[in-house]
């Protein structure tokens, strides 16, 4: 079975210097390169994760990151999917003043089926790639 690996833009988060997704066998491949803090916002890390989505479902038109959690180091994000939510989480570790401090972060996928999960929303994330 032939399945094109073409690169498609998702909407970013605050500290997600850029997140594709790639459509793989029976769902999605996602992928979030997550930027630093610092001259020149260089990436500091990766997260991936593969969702399941057999029928391609997963319409991205018109949805955002939405911010669940904040801390003064970073944040929990939400963002519809098919069954489901994916959530990012970010943390900037704390560094020397002239150096740029490294940020991590992980994507995961929470089940949800009826999409039933309410929670405070703190913010809409207003960064999306055109």
């Amino acid at each position: 079975m032939l399945i094109d690996f073409t690169e498609e833009r998702l909407p970013r988060s605050r500290y997600i210097k850029r997140i594709t997704r790639h459509k793989v066998l029976a769902g999605w491949y996602v992928r979030a390169l997550i930027s630093g803090m610092g001259h020149g916002s260089r990436i500091h890390c990766e997260a991936a994760l593969y969702l399941y989505d057999p029928e391609y479902a997963w319409d991205i038109t018109d949805k955002k990151w939405v911010k669940i959690s904040a801390s003064f180091n970073g944040g929990v994000y939400k963002l519809q999917a098919p069954g489901g939510w994916l959530l990012f989480s970010t943390f900037l570790q704390t560094g020397a003043m002239d150096t740029p401090s490294p940020r991590t972060g992980a994507l995961v996928f929470v089940p949800d089926s009826n999409l039933e999960w309410e929670c405070k929303i703190i913010e809409e994330a207003s960064g999306i790639f055109g």
